[in-house]
C-alpha cells in the first residue's frame, strides 16, 4: 500500500516538490474604475444620460427667465472622477438645447464628487429603479442683486401709471400687484387691490387705448430671497386672451405659465396686453 501511495505521489508530482498551499490573498480585488454604486445602470454613458434628464428636468424653472445661476452636482461615489469633465459640456450642452440659458458667459457647471456642506440647500435627485436617494444632488449659487429696492415707471409714453412712477421697498412688502384700476372689475378677483395701477382716465385718449389692453388683475411683482420676479395671473396670459413679456436686451422672453415666477434683471421692459411698456430699475443706494 505504501510502495501504491508513493507512486501515486510521483504520477501526481514529478519534480518531487511538494505541493504548496494556496496562498490568501492579503485584500479584495479592486472594483474596476468605471464601476457604479449610484444604482442601476449598464455603463458610463447611462449614468451620464439619466442625470442629464434629471437635472434638466429641475432646471426647467430657469427657462424663459434670466437664466441658471452657477450649480455644483454633487456625485457621492468615486464615478465622480471619471464623469466630471465629459458630464459638466454635456449638461451645458443639454440645457442649452431645452431653452435653459445660463445666467452669462461666466456661469460655472460643476460636477464634484463628495456631498454638499452641512446646511447647504440642495435638491436631491433620484429615479426609482435606476438611481439611488441620497447619492446625487445639486447646489445653486444664487446672487443677491446690489439693491433691494427698485422702480417701476412707464417707458418712453408706452401706457400711463395713476402715480405716475411707483417705488418698491420689499421692507414695507414683498408682493405687488399690477394692473388696470386700483381695484380688480373681475368676479374672480373681486377684493384684489393693485399698488402698480395703470389708468383707467388718462385725458390722452391714444395713451388710455394702450391701457385699455392691460387686465385690472394682469400680474404681480414679487420679492423673494434677494430676487425680484414677474408672475402673470391668469387674465393676464395667453390663457386669458391677453399677453405678457419681459424685454431684456430687445430680447421678448413670453411669460405665458400662470403662477411661475419669471426672474426681473436690472432694467428689464414689462409688456403688458401687447401695448403698455413699463422699466424695472433697481435703486441704487449711497
Amino acid at each position: 500500500m505504501g510502495k501504491l501511495l508513493d507512486w501515486l505521489g510521483d504520477v501526481l508530482n514529478p519534480t518531487g516538490s511538494k505541493p504548496q498551499a494556496r496562498e490568501e490573498s492579503a485584500a479584495p480585488e479592486t472594483a474596476p474604475q468605471n464601476s457604479v454604486s449610484l444604482g442601476s445602470f449598464s455603463d458610463v454613458e447611462d449614468v451620464q444620460e439619466t442625470l442629464s434628464d434629471l437635472l434638466v428636468r429641475e432646471m426647467g424653472k430657469y427657462r424663459g427667465g434670466s437664466g441658471y445661476p452657477d450649480f455644483t452636482l454633487w456625485i457621492d461615489d468615486p464615478i465622480a472622477a471619471v464623469l466630471a469633465v465629459p458630464l459638466q459640456e454635456r449638461l451645458k450642452k443639454d440645457l442649452l438645447h431645452s431653452g435653459c440659458l445660463p445666467r452669462n458667459p461666466r456661469t460655472c457647471v460643476t460636477v464634484r464628487e463628495g456631498t454638499p456642506a452641512e446646511g447647504a440647500v440642495a435638491i436631491g435627485l433620484s429615479k426609482r429603479g435606476k438611481l439611488n436617494p441620497g447619492k446625487v444632488s445639486v447646489t445653486f449659487q444664487e446672487t443677491r442683486p446690489v439693491s433691494e429696492k427698485a422702480v417701476v415707471k412707464v417707458y418712453w409714453g408706452k401706457g400711463s401709471l395713476m402715480d405716475g412712477a411707483c417705488e418698491i421697498d420689499p421692507s414695507a412688502m414683498t408682493r405687488w400687484r399690477i394692473g388696470r384700476g386700483q381695484t380688480s372689475n373681475r368676479p374672480d378677483y373681486s377684493f384684489r387691490t393693485n399698488e402698480i395701477v395703470i389708468r383707467t382716465d388718462d385725458p390722452d385718449e391714444d395713451i388710455q387705448a394702450l391701457n385699455n389692453h392691460v387686465s385690472s388683475a394682469h400680474a404681480d411683482l414679487v420679492y423673494r430671497e434677494g430676487r425680484y420676479y414677474l408672475q402673470v395671473l391668469p387674465s393676464g396670459s395667453v390663457a386669458g386672451n391677453n399677453s405678457t413679456r419681459i424685454i431684456r436686451d430687445q430680447r421678448p422672453i413670453p411669460v405665458e405659465q400662470p403662477g411661475i415666477e419669471y426672474p426681473l434683471r436690472d432694467g428689464d421692459l414689462i409688456e403688458l396686453g401687447g401695448s403698455v411698456l413699463l422699466e424695472f430699475k433697481l435703486i441704487s443706494e449711497g
